[in-house]
Parts: structure tokens; sequence; C-alpha cells
């Protein structure tokens, strides 16, 4: 979480594009930081998201592991005795 000025809605499709930067924006950066960070969570088979936060100014940022529910539905049918199904 941070408590920056958050990202308009017009803008949030855009944060994770290389070079891109908040127009009117009063930070330094070449708009890299995020496009990086996305790149580096979907080699790891995780996926990065931005959020504005709801109680005050700022960004909450969440990554997640792709595919975690069917995994953790698959973990769960093998304990039960469930056979596998193609393409999980």
């Amino acid at each position: 979480m941070d408590t920056g000025p958050g990202v308009p809605p017009e803008y949030q499709a855009r944060v994770f594009d290389r070079f891109f930067r908040v127009p009117g924006g009063n930070t330094d950066g070449s708009g890299l930081g995020l496009a990086i960070a996305q790149a580096a969570a979907s080699r790891c088979g995780m996926t990065l998201s931005l959020r504005n936060r709801e109680d005050r100014s700022g960004l909450v940022a969440r990554l997640e592991q792709e595919g975690a529910g069917a995994m953790l539905g698959e973990l769960k049918n093998r304990r039960a005795g469930v056979p596998a199904q193609p393409g999980i």
C-alpha cells in the first residue's frame, strides 16, 4: 500500500504500459517500474494488480499465483481420490 495520489480511473488500464506516467503527476521516473514488476510476476507464474485505496489516497498492490483456485481444487480432488481431469 502507498499513500500517493492513486491513479485516476481513466488511466488504470495503462499503468503497466512501458514508459507510461499519469499525466500531470509530480513524480520522477521513467514509467518502467510497474511494467518491470508485472513482467517479473508473469515470469514467476503470478499476476500483479493495482487498485485505488478506499480508506485514503494511494494504491493497493496485489500479487497472486495464477490458477491458484484451480490448483487448490485439484489438490482437494486428489486428496478425495477424484481422478484428475485433462487440461488441469
